[in-house]
């Protein structure tokens, strides 16, 4: 039953910032979509690590880029 409320709270709140997004830009409370810059870091995790009974993070980088959102959306 717990798991059920806190999906239900869990989904109230994406609702709520989903439907003040707008609002809250019309107001310039945040950065539009079209002007963030996305960087995307694909993880790799490292087979037979030492790391991995540690608490040390476990992950190496293989790839960095990053995407201008402006120039990747297409014009609605």
């Amino acid at each position: 039953m717990a798991f059920f409320t806190r999906l239900a709270i869990a989904l109230a709140l994406a609702v709520t910032l989903v439907n003040a997004a707008p609002a809250m830009e019309a107001r310039d409370q945040v950065v539009p979509m079209t002007t963030m810059t996305y960087t995307r870091v694909e993880w790799t995790l490292i087979p037979n690590s030492p790391y991995l009974t540690t608490t040390a993070f476990p992950f190496t980088v293989t790839q960095f880029s990053t995407i201008n959102n402006a120039e990747t959306t297409p014009a609605a």
